[in-house]
C-alpha cells in the first residue's frame, strides 16, 4: 500500500529526470515552486489538529495498516461554459454533452503482508460515455523480501488504442516487469528499496510532528454525529469550504510547512531518494543539476526567497475565483474499528481564463471572455477490510499480450525466446538465418544456467553445464561436444559486439526441449528439471 505509492511516484520522477538534458532548465525559484506542488499533493488530506481533524488523521493512519481491502470509487464531471459566441458554443456543446454524460468507476482490490514486502493488487476501471464503455485494468505483483526488488505490472489495453495500432491488433494486455525496466532504462530498483523504507519511516515521524504543531484556527471540518452504513454504525464528519476559506487554508498550510522546516525536510529526503535512483553511469550534468537544486532549495536564502514567492503567489491568487458557488463539500465516515470506510462529496471549480491571465500579468487578447464552471461529484467506499486472501490475475499468452520491452524498442514483431516459460530479454535481437535461430550468448547462458568462457586468441566460446562441454569457434561450422566434432548449418558469429550462437544446437545438446512457435514468432525452451 504505502510501498506501491512511493514506488509509483519514484518511477514517474525518475523517468522525468532522465528526459532532462543540456537544454533550457527552469531556474531554481520556479523549480522550488514545482516541488512545493508535490508536497501539496502528498499531504493534501492533512487538514489540521482539531478533534475532528485528528479523528480523520488517525483514521487515515489506521487505513494504512490494512492488510487487504476492496475500494470502489465512482466519479463524474459536469461542465458549463458561458461568455462564448453562439457559433463557438455550437461547436463546443457536443463535447460538453459527451463529458457531462460520462462517468468513471474504479474498483481496487489490494493485499499486503505485515512487513509490506509482498504486495498484490488489481485495479479495474470503466469509463462510461455515450461512445460506449471503455474498460481498463492494472494488476500489480511486488516482492521485496529478497535483496532485489521484483515486480510485474499488467496493464489492460483500451480497445480504442489497439484498434489504431496494427501491431497491437488482438492484444488485450501489456506486461511491464522490473527485468524490463532494468534492461531498457538502466534503473536498479533494488538499490533504492532500503532507502524507500527508511524514507517512509522518516515521513511518518514528520507527519506526526506536523500534526502536533499545526495550529490553524479554521473550523472547516466538523463532527456532525452518527449514522448507519450497510447496517453498521459510523461517525460522520463533514468538510465545507468556500473560495475564501480554501485560499486561507492553502496559504496557512504552505507558509506553515516552509517556516517550520517541514517542506525542506520532506524535499531533502525525497529528492535524495530520487537522485539515488539515477543510474551510476548517468550524465554528470543531470546529477549535478539535481544536487544543485537540492542545495539551493535547502539553503536559508532559498527558503526565504521561497516564502516571498509564496506570499506573492497567494496575494495574486486572492484576485482569482477558484471555487464556484458549490464550493467543496465532502462527507467522511469512520467505522467502529476506526477505519475511514466512506467518502463522498462535490467540488465546484470556477475557471476564468481572462481573470487568471490578467492576475499574473498577461494581456488578454481574445474578444470573448469564457467562464467555465466544473462540478466534480464522487463517492468512495472501502469494504472487505483484512478479509481478502486471493487476487485473480489475467492469464497472459504471447497471443493476447505484448511486452513493454518490445514497445519501447519498437520490436513488437521481434522474435521472442522463452526458457521454462520465462522471457529472455536481449540487447541484440535474436534472428533467423538459414532456418536456424541465432541468439546472444550471454543472456542465453544466464537463462540456461550455463558456465561460459571466451578465448579471444582462438575466437572460441566454451559452454559447460552438468558435465557437458560445448566448444564453438566463431564463423566455423564445426562444433565440439565433449571433444567429438559435430557439423552445424549456421556457425556462431559476432554482430554489433555480441556473440550470437545457434540456439537449437545449444539447447538440444544440453538435453533441453526446443520448440518453434510460428504464430507467435517465438522459441520455447524447456530445460530438464
Amino acid at each position: 500500500m504505502k510501498t506501491i505509492f512511493l514506488t509509483s511516484v519514484q518511477k514517474k520522477d525518475i523517468i522525468n529526470i532522465r528526459k532532462v538534458r543540456k537544454g533550457d532548465i527552469m531556474n531554481t525559484k520556479k523549480r522550488s515552486l514545482a516541488l512545493l506542488l508535490v508536497v501539496l499533493y502528498a499531504v493534501t488530506l492533512l487538514t489540521g489538529c482539531s478533534s475532528a481533524e485528528m479523528a480523520l488523521y488517525e483514521a487515515s493512519l489506521k487505513n494504512a495498516e490494512m492488510l487487504s481491502y476492496q475500494d470502489d470509487m465512482e466519479a463524474s464531471i459536469y461542465v458549463e461554459m458561458s461568455g462564448m459566441s453562439d457559433e463557438d458554443m455550437a461547436e463546443i456543446q457536443p463535447i460538453l454533452d459527451m463529458i457531462n454524460a460520462s462517468s468513471i468507476s474504479i474498483s481496487q482490490r489490494m493485499m499486503v503482508n505485515e512487513e509490506q514486502t509482498l504486495v498484490k493488487g488489481a485495479i479495474e476501471m470503466m469509463l462510461n460515455s455515450p461512445m460506449g464503455p471503455m474498460p481498463m485494468g492494472i494488476w500489480l505483483d511486488v516482492n521485496v523480501t529478497d535483496d532485489d526488488l521484483y515486480f510485474e505490472e499488467i496493464i489492460q489495453l483500451p480497445p480504442m488504442l489497439t484498434q489504431e495500432i496494427p501491431e497491437m491488433a488482438g492484444k488485450d494486455y501489456m506486461l511491464l516487469s522490473s527485468d524490463v525496466m532494468n534492461e531498457t532504462m538502466g534503473i536498479d530498483y533494488s538499490g533504492i528499496m532500503e532507502m524507500s523504507f527508511g524514507f517512509q519511516e522518516e515521513m511518518e515521524d514528520l507527519v506526526e510532528e506536523f500534526m502536533d504543531n499545526w495550529d490553524y484556527s479554521g473550523n472547516d471540518l466538523r463532527y456532525v454525529g452518527k449514522d448507519t452504513l450497510d447496517g453498521e454504525s459510523v461517525k460522520v464528519y463533514e468538510l465545507d469550504m468556500n473560495d475564501e476559506e480554501l485560499k486561507d487554508w492553502l496559504r496557512y498550510f504552505v507558509e506553515f510547512s516552509i517556516e517550520e522546516g517541514y517542506l525542506s525536510t520532506f524535499m531533502e529526503g525525497y529528492m535524495g531518494l530520487v537522485s539515488e535512483a539515477i543510474p551510476e553511469d548517468g550524465d554528470e550534468p543531470e546529477l549535478a543539476m539535481i544536487q544543485n537544486s537540492i542545495d539551493a532549495f535547502l539553503s536559508d536564502e532559498g527558503q526565504a526567497e521561497l516564502l516571498i514567492l509564496v506570499e506573492e503567489f497567494f496575494d495574486t491568487l486572492d484576485e482569482i475565483e477558484l471555487l464556484n458557488a458549490d464550493g467543496i463539500e465532502i462527507t467522511y465516515m469512520i467505522d467502529g474499528d476506526g477505519y475511514l470506510v466512506a467518502t463522498e462529496g462535490t467540488i465546484g471549480l470556477s475557471i476564468n481564463p481572462k481573470e487568471f491571465s490578467e492576475a499574473f500579468g498577461q494581456t488578454w487578447t481574445m474578444e470573448e471572455e469564457p467562464v467555465i464552471d466544473v462540478t466534480i461529484t464522487f463517492s468512495d467506499r472501502i469494504t472487505e477490510i483484512n478479509a481478502i486472501d486471493e487476487i485473480e490475475f489475467p492469464e497472459l499468452t504471447l497471443a493476447n499480450s505484448i511486452d513493454f520491452y518490445d514497445v519501447v524498442n519498437e520490436e513488437m514483431d521481434a522474435m521472442k525466446v522463452l526458457v521454462d516459460e520465462k522471457r529472455v530479454y536481449y540487447d541484440e535481437q535474436p534472428r533467423m538465418e538459414s532456418g536456424r535461430t541465432l541468439v546472444p550468448l550471454r543472456k542465453t547462458a544466464e537463462a540456461l544456467d550455463m558456465q561460459v568462457s571466451w578465448d579471444d586468441a582462438t575466437q572460441t566460446v566454451t559452454a559447460e553445464k552438468e558435465g557437458k562441454v560445448i566448444k564453438l569457434k566463431i564463423n566455423e561450422d564445426t562444433v565440439y561436444v565433449n571433444g567429438e566434432a559435430v557439423k552445424i548449418d549456421v556457425p556462431a558469429r559476432i554482430v554489433n559486439g555480441r556473440t550470437l550462437i545457434p540456439l537449437r544446437f545449444i539447447g538440444e545438446n544440453l538435453d533441453s526441449g526446443v520448440e518453434w512457435d510460428a504464430p507467435n514468432n517465438a522459441v520455447w525452451i524447456t530445460t530438464m528439471q
